[in-house]
């Protein structure tokens, strides 16, 4: 009973820690879109960062994954937590 409880106590801690660092990652992500005009979000999907001001953006352009990847690794992320999700509280 006390290792379950112990377990439990670091199990709530580490899901509390988990929300306050995706919250931080958030605030991070509206105050580089906000302050420094800097969209975060294309590149977190795309994988890649596109500097339109440098010599070589047609390259970098060339050189970007397709969105659908991005979304099809989301998805196959999502399915899978679903799964372990489902598989471990049903």
């Amino acid at each position: 009973k006390e290792l379950s409880d112990k377990i439990t106590g670091w199990h709530k801690l580490n899901s509390d820690l988990l929300l306050l660092l995706i919250g931080l990652h958030l605030i991070a992500i509206a105050s580089y879109f906000y302050f420094k005009k800097d969209n975060l979000i294309r590149p977190m999907f795309t994988g890649d960062k596109l500097d339109m001001h440098a010599e070589d953006a047609p390259t970098a352009v060339e050189k970007a994954r397709p969105i659908w990847l991005g979304w099809l690794v989301a998805i196959v992320v999502a399915g899978g937590t679903y799964a372990v999700v489902v598989r471990t509280f049903y």
